[in-house]
């Protein structure tokens, strides 16, 4: 897999498979996260996701409707030491995957979507930022409950990099006992 012109800042990027010659065009925050056993998740503007080979960049697992359909995929973040990862969603929901699209878990309660991510395996935490205002922290282990909800943005946060960093806050903050 090669990924190509994907200038700093840009909001699209281009993924060429050489196994199949296929082209895809998909925003650059839900691009590429490696996940262990070399593979890569990626999403699409239409809430699905497939895994693809890094190395070859066939297709490992054929795509699956992860979000709602018509519904973008927001973020693609991978779960260190494990061969799942945390998928958002502009329907507000975060799924937890493995890489043979195995659902492990789904975290309900934004009412907006979802284009923050942060994971602490150390802490057993997942923190979602979301449209609706909101920073949620997670139980990274089933049953996945909603530890807290941390309120008070005053407006929309549109950045991919600013929300990801509230998410990372979310958990620093939970960590120390803010």
């Amino acid at each position: 897999i090669t990924v190509n012109n994907i200038p700093p800042g840009s909001v699209m990027g281009t993924i060429m498979s050489e196994a199949n010659r296929e082209k895809f065009q998909i925003p650059t925050e839900v691009l590429l996260q490696t996940i262990p056993v070399r593979r890569i998740a990626v999403g699409d503007d239409r809430g699905k996701i497939r895994v693809l080979d890094q190395a070859t960049g066939s297709t490992v697992t054929p795509p699956w409707q992860a979000h709602r359909e018509q519904w973008q995929v927001g973020l693609i973040v991978a779960i260190p030491g494990t061969d799942r990862f945390v998928s958002t969603g502009f329907d507000g929901a975060v799924g937890i995957w493995d890489v043979r699209g195995k659902r492990h878990g789904e975290l309900l309660g934004h009412t907006n979507a979802v284009k923050g991510c942060a994971v602490h395996v150390e802490r057993g935490l997942i923190a979602t930022a979301s449209f609706d205002h909101t920073v949620r922290l997670w139980s990274l282990h089933p049953p996945f409950a909603c530890l807290a909800v941390l309120e008070g943005h005053d407006a929309l946060v549109f950045d991919e990099a600013e929300t990801r960093l509230h998410a990372q806050k979310a958990i620093l903050a939970w960590c120390l006992g803010a």
